[in-house]
Parts: structure tokens; sequence; C-alpha cells
């Protein structure tokens, strides 16, 4: 057992364990270095930080995150950062019984109340209508506000679901979504509503891609191009400005009203519940950000007080989808929560995405 080449073979043994704990240590370390690099690279006039991802430059004049941080993407998309401090506000677990714990460990976002990985939004309403606020603590897989969901009468039904929604998917799809909030502190919201990449000021256009552009007509439910919720849903995870640095899609409920729950305590937050602002009223679909209504817009994110109403990921029942906002026939608030079923392919409802750092 002490022979030579025992001996040697050991010390053989010990030196590759050693370099291969070395590189593993170095690889730590470059992981370290590169997440500090990107995590919080800008900090504003007030002291305040964001991270900005590859490839998106600051606005020159609109650059104040508390008063809503505006950059542009490599296809001058525009988006808005929504501060998320503390994870928790936002997400918790479906175990919850009100003291759900969220924290980073190691990469994996986890409730360390109930040790688990199970992922859910925390949303603001116990039903829908103008009533915001309440945070609703309770998750069920079946019934009630709740995300992510399947609506099993559609969602499961192929001649409705033909771009194969899963509950899998939906599940991962906010794991991750949720675990870049809680590394960065916050998300990209598109400043306007969702359009396509061939839209102009009187067509909605047929582009495959979307964006967030000013001046142009925004897509519904009633554009072949994004016929229903599910066309909807399936373009906006298509952002050409992704860029390998940040991933889209439609917006979360959660997400919404992370919005507008960091609204509460800036220079807009009269606005969450008001019905006096924005293109409500004529019946008409304007461009997004039409100066004709400048009002509407909270922390510089435009077109939520009407317009279209927005479609989010948010279920209801088994069989609906929650829609946000106002809408250019009917006067209800950015607050507002209406709900319809994903298969319609009505004109009077939209969507608007998000943008998750990577």
């Amino acid at each position: 057992n002490n022979g030579i080449l025992t001996q040697a073979k050991l010390a053989k043994e010990n030196t590759a364990l050693a370099k291969e704990q070395e590189e593993k240590g170095l690889d730590k370390i470059n992981s370290y270095i590169n997440e500090k690099t990107i995590k919080d690279n800008y900090t504003d006039i007030n002291g305040d930080k964001a991270t900005i991802p590859e490839g998106f430059t600051v606005d020159k004049t609109e650059n104040t995150i508390s008063k809503g941080l505006v950059v542009h993407g490599p296809d001058e998309s525009e988006f808005v950062w929504v501060p998320v401090p503390d994870i928790n506000s936002m997400s918790q677990c479906s175990k919850t019984d009100g003291s759900c714990n969220l924290q980073l460990e190691e990469g994996v976002l986890k409730c360390t109340t109930h040790n688990s990985t199970d992922i859910v939004g925390k949303l603001y309403a116990i039903k829908t209508g103008e009533k915001f606020g309440t945070e609703n603590k309770t998750y069920s897989a079946d019934s009630g506000l709740r995300e992510p969901a399947i609506v099993k009468n559609y969602d499961n039904d192929a001649s409705y679901n033909t771009i194969g929604v899963i509950l899998s998917e939906m599940q991962e799809n906010y794991k991750n979504m949720a675990t870049s909030v809680a590394k960065y502190g916050g998300f990209y919201v598109g400043r306007y509503e969702t359009s396509l990449s061939n839209a102009t000021e009187s067509s909605a256009g047929t582009g495959v891609t979307a964006q967030s552009k000013q001046g142009v007509i925004p897509t519904s439910g009633g554009n072949s191009a994004t016929s229903s919720w599910y066309g909807l849903y399936s373009k906006q995870k298509e952002y050409t400005g992704k860029n390998g640095s940040v991933e889209s899609g439609m917006i979360w409920g959660s997400q919404y009203d992370a919005m507008l729950n960091w609204a509460k305590n800036g220079g807009d937050k009269d606005k969450i519940t008001s019905t006096s602002f924005g293109n409500n009223s004529d019946g008409n679909v304007s461009t997004t950000g039409n100066s004709k209504y400048s009002k509407d817009s909270i922390n510089n994110i435009r077109d939520l007080g009407g317009n279209l109403f927005e479609c989010t990921q948010e279920a209801l029942y088994t069989e609906a989808r929650v829609l946000r906002g106002g809408c250019c026939g009917f006067a209800s608030p950015p607050s507002f929560r209406y709900c319809n079923y994903p298969s319609d392919t009505s004109s009077g409802y939209g969507s608007r995405f998000i943008l998750y750092i990577k």
C-alpha cells in the first residue's frame, strides 16, 4: 500500500483533483465577475440603479428610474424599467399561507418558509372589476385569479390552442422570469402597446415580430396576424431585439400589478384608478403613444388608460384569461381587470410585452 507505484498513482489523482477544483473555482470567480459587470450597470442622478441589457441604450432625456427609465432596444423599440426591490411583493409559492419568504439560493428562487421552488404570481385583486390593491395570497390550480395556469376548456383544446401552450412551459417561464426579477431587482415593460414590425399610422400590419414603438396602430385579437390571445401570446415571444441578453413574452398579471404598485408611490399615483384620461370614448383605436392623449402616461408607460384592453397570462375560472386597463370604447382605469375567452378574436383587445434579463 505504501509502494512507489501506489504513491505515484495517488499523487497523480490528487493533482487531477486539485486541477479540477481550481478550474471550478476559476469558473465561479469568472461567473461572479461577469454578473457584477452586468448587474446594476446604470446609476441615475439620484443614485438609483438598474441593469441595462447588452445591446440596449438609455434614453437621453427619460433616464431617471423613479420617473420611468426608458431604454431603446436594438430595433429602437422602447421599454421602461419597473423596479421590484423585493420579489416577495410580486411572487409567492403555490403552498403559500401568506407567510412566504422567497430567496435566491445559488441562482435558484426558493421559498424558505415552505421549502418550495414552485413559484407562482402574487396578485392584487380577489376578483375582476375595478377594485385593486388587496393582496391575494391564495393559490388554486383550477379556480380564482391565478398564474401560471391553463384554462382547461381552451388551452387543452387543439382546435384553439394551435401553438401548443402547455402548463409545464408556463410554469417554467414564470419561474425563469421571477428568478431574473429577484436577481436584477426589476424587469422591463413595453412603453407602448404591442405592435407588429411592419405596422404603420393607418395599419396594424401583418409582420411576424413584435415591437414597442410610438406612432403606429397596435395589433389586436382581431388582426389576422395575431388572432386571439394565442396569437398575441405567440408573437410577443418573437421580439427580434432579444440579442441573446433578454427574454420576451406577454405580460403576467403579477407584473401588471407590480407596475401599478410601483406607480402608487410616484407622481402619477392618482391615475391608477382614474377613468378621466386616455383614448376611452370614441370607439376607434388610435396610434400608440398618440400625442392627443399625452396624459395617458404613468411613469413614462403609455396607453394604460385607454386604446386597447391588454391581454395578460393571468387566468380566471377554467376558461378565461384576464385583460387589463382601459379600452377605446370603455372608460375603465389602468387598474381594471376584465376577462374574456382566449379564443375570442375581438379587435378591442391587444397586449403589452415584457423583457426580463437572462
